[in-house]
């Protein structure tokens, strides 16, 4: 069994004070990092009873967000985060070359003239996510 040591302090723009999110000056950089902070307080007020239970405290629950957020990708077309096992192998070389990538591909159903969907595809979209690694780096 090996231990690991995570670390015990993240610091990122959802601790920001108001004065510190003004200081990042762009109007859309400002709304991104504020309703993100108050989607992260709303979470964490919905799931408090649980969290109460487990002894996991605001800053507990920060630091937790946090350390997923760092190893996730954010989907731009759906503002999600997307946690992808065992990826953080795949992106390390001794050189300096870009040895991985990810893409996220969203697929709409298709549909006719009228707008209808073709028969037996439902109204559902579908998503993929693409791993492109390669040992001699890839084309970025």
């Amino acid at each position: 069994m090996h231990n690991v040591d995570l670390q015990r302090r993240c610091f990122s723009n959802v601790e920001f004070t108001e004065v510190e999110v003004q200081l990042l000056v762009l109007p859309s950089t400002i709304q991104a990092v504020r309703k993100l902070q108050l989607t992260l307080e709303h979470c964490y007020a919905e799931l408090q009873q649980q969290l109460d239970a487990i002894a996991c405290s605001w800053h507990d629950y920060l630091w937790a967000v946090q350390v997923l957020h760092s190893r996730c990708f954010l989907d731009a077309a759906s503002g999600r985060h997307l946690a992808v096992p065992g990826i953080d192998m795949t992106n390390h070389s001794s050189s300096s070359a870009v040895n991985a990538a990810v893409r996220v591909q969203h697929n709409q159903p298709e549909q006719d003239a009228t707008g209808a969907t073709a028969a037996g595809q439902g109204s559902s979209s579908s998503s993929s996510f693409q791993l492109v690694a390669g040992p001699e780096g890839i084309a970025a």
